[in-house]
């Protein structure tokens, strides 16, 4: 059995002891870690720039599989919006959190230049087929009053 087998099998007879071991000494040297981060900080950076040119693929690989999964959670989703929006030139501030089902697909609809609300996407896309935008805002306006009934009109 040469060198590498022999860690690979150490490894997995001894899992749980050296992980313990590796939180203990990380907790207890976290002083040490922080200055030598901060006295080798360009050592650092050069090493870092030549592993993503050596592993640019792998990493492009990982990235995309990632941000694909990404999209799909809750948190993605809303991110994405909210980077659409500033791309935009406006604002992305929730008036409420989603009170819907995770199940129920949403869109976040803009109440004022800043303010968004969530919206049943069904119910969103019922009132998109209007050309004008101020006939969409109003014809929203009338459904998120239904939907929240603490809602006051920011403008």
């Amino acid at each position: 059995m040469n060198r590498k087998e022999y860690n690979k099998q150490y490894w997995i007879k001894n899992r749980e002891c050296l992980l313990k071991k590796d939180r203990e000494y990380y907790s207890k040297n976290k002083d040490k870690r922080k200055q030598y981060k901060i006295d080798n900080k360009e050592h650092i950076k050069v090493k870092m720039k030549e592993y993503k040119t050596k592993h640019r693929k792998k990493l492009n690989e990982y990235q995309r599989i990632y941000m694909k999964k990404y999209k799909l959670t809750e948190r993605g989703k809303e991110l994405l919006a909210k980077r659409f929006a500033v791309k935009r030139g406006i604002g992305f501030k929730k008036l409420f959190e989603n009170p819907f089902d995770i199940s129920e697909k949403i869109a976040w609809h803009h109440v004022t230049q800043n303010y968004v609300v969530a919206v049943p996407l069904y119910l969103h896309n019922l009132c998109n087929y209007f050309k004008d935008s101020m006939i969409h805002k109003e014809s929203m306006l009338y459904i998120i009053k239904q939907i929240y009934p603490k809602f006051y009109y920011l403008d």
